[in-house]
């Protein structure tokens, strides 16, 4: 159960940052090898309920985006706009 709130903590977190996710693969990685180390039998319980509560919130959140109209927004008005700027090519690329 601690590898899931621990994981939904992490989750949060990468809804306001998204690098938080390399965050999230080094406390994995410590996570299994202590796990492993300590001879318990469950860390592959623990990785998994670890990943699972941390896709919950970033899924709760794209989902709520999609359902109030948010989401299209923000990738029509901010996402294919900003990015080609930082790469130096149109948006015309982006769109398919």
């Amino acid at each position: 159960m601690f590898s899931f709130l621990a994981g939904l903590c992490l989750g949060f977190a990468t809804t306001m940052k998204p690098h938080m996710l390399f965050y999230e693969a080094g406390a994995l990685g410590v996570l299994i090898v202590f796990l492993v180390r300590e001879h318990r039998s469950s860390w592959k319980r623990s990785a998994t309920l670890l990943l699972a509560g941390a896709a919950a919130a970033p899924v709760v959140i794209v989902l709520w985006l999609a359902k109030v109209g948010g989401l299209m927004k923000m990738v029509t008005g901010y996402l294919i706009p900003y990015y080609p700027k930082l790469w130096g090519v149109t948006a015309s690329v982006l769109v398919w």
